[in-house]
């Protein structure tokens, strides 16, 4: 039974993990894709805080955004 019992926790463990993984994965796509758009933008002659802006980027987020762009 405790045998059983481990292979359930460990199964259900697995699982959490791997839905983890995919929450961070997802987030980490979202962030690497918001980088490639506002370089685009700056790219085609917006300035950076322009940018931001119009993409709705919190202004607490455009400092760590800006050391991702360079």
């Amino acid at each position: 039974m405790e045998i059983l019992d481990y292979k359930s926790m460990m199964k259900q463990k697995l699982e959490e993990g791997r839905k983890e993984g995919r929450k961070e994965g997802r987030e980490k796509g979202r962030e690497e894709e918001k980088i490639r758009i506002l370089r685009n933008m700056i790219a085609n002659g917006y300035k950076t805080d322009e940018a931001l802006r119009i993409m709705g980027i919190p202004e607490a987020q455009w400092e760590a955004l800006k050391v991702k762009l360079k």
